[in-house]
């Protein structure tokens, strides 16, 4: 269950709650909190110094039936610029589909090309663009030329250029977009986002993931995500108009209206409506599952490397192509031993 005005929004796990402030943090609660605060009910004084620190009020009954929507026909595109991509005429797609953000994943190493590349997207209908380089140099004279154009928001960079670059020399406001990454990290899970009520709401009818987004790989190909396996074209040869028609097909849009609630685990996951989760689902029936472990065990409230995570197979979780169990008896012996003394 997820209660949410648009201060605020209650995620309800297996065994607690999270609050999710718009305005502040996220916060755990014990599980039952959300029906206090929607009923009303007083007595509990823990909770109502909790609402009153944080001034929490009712849930807004017209807040639950909004319905995230977009007129966007795709809201995110991916594209790997090689020599492969360099000139796919990419504004007539933009303004095709509509998007709203563009990452550009920059694998060559020309800066000049970069910036001309940057040129074809002027004048589109986009709100943001995020720029992933992956071993061009760059300097920060660099930078700040590229943050000169209004509609960058980020850079990332490899985590190796960080001891090169003295961010003091680039304005403030352009220093706070420079992130960078680790090429090596694997994770496919992000938490590291800011929720917002748009994410909270979107995540109740579609996959915040796969839903709306189209990459362009650095070979040509079309695809929902980078993770994707379904290949649907090579885009030297489709044009604007075939192209829309493949992304809005059933099979393109496979994954867009899996949402957590309809999945194993994550189900019962306080985190799973601000979760951006790169996993690929597999179907089983009526509902979906994941071949690979989420960093996060739901049923015990711990993440892997902390003190006392243990494997979904050892809660006594199996999720699979077959069936859904949960050892309901070995749960609470292991909540025990760590939330409780025996």
């Amino acid at each position: 269950m997820v209660s949410q005005c648009t201060r605020f929004a209650i995620t309800e796990g297996f065994s607690r709650e999270i609050l999710i402030n718009y305005e502040k943090e996220i916060q755990a609660t014990p599980k039952g909190f959300s029906k206090y605060l929607i009923n009303k009910e007083k007595g509990n004084k823990e909770y109502d110094k909790f609402i009153s620190d944080n001034a929490l009020y009712s849930i807004h009954p017209k807040a639950n039936g909004y319905v995230w929507n977009s007129f966007s026909f795709i809201t995110n595109l991916i594209i790997d610029i090689s020599v492969n991509t360099i000139d796919t005429p990419i504004s007539p797609i933009l303004n095709e589909l509509l998007v709203e953000a563009i990452e550009i994943r920059y694998l060559i190493r020309s800066q000049k090309k970069l910036e001309q590349y940057l040129t074809k997207i002027s004048g589109v209908s986009l709100r943001t663009i995020h720029i992933v380089i992956k071993d061009m140099e760059v300097d920060e004279k660099y930078l700040s030329r590229l943050f000169s154009h209004p509609l960058i928001k980020n850079i990332a960079l490899p985590i190796s250029f960080k001891k090169s670059l003295t961010l003091d020399v680039i304005h403030k406001d352009m220093s706070q977009g420079i992130s960078f990454y680790d090429p090596e990290e694997k994770s496919l899970i992000n938490l590291h986002i800011t929720p917002s009520y748009e994410l909270v709401s979107e995540s109740k009818e579609y996959h915040t993931y796969f839903n709306r987004k189209l990459y362009i790989s650095s070979s040509c190909q079309v695809k929902n995500a980078p993770e994707s396996t379904e290949e649907f074209a090579d885009i030297r040869l489709i044009d604007c108009k075939e192209l829309k028609t493949i992304v809005q097909s059933i099979a393109f849009q496979k994954y867009w209206r899996v949402t957590k609630d309809n999945c194993d685990v994550c189900s019962d996951c306080e985190f799973r409506n601000i979760c951006v989760d790169r996993r690929i689902p597999k179907q089983r029936e009526e509902r979906w599952y994941h071949e690979k472990e989420c960093n996060y065990n739901p049923y015990i409230n711990k993440w892997k490397g902390e003190t006392g995570y243990v494997s979904l197979q050892t809660t006594g979780i199996i999720s699979s192509a077959k069936t859904f169990r949960i050892d309901s008896d070995n749960v609470a012996y292991l909540n025990r031993i760590l939330w409780e003394e025996i």
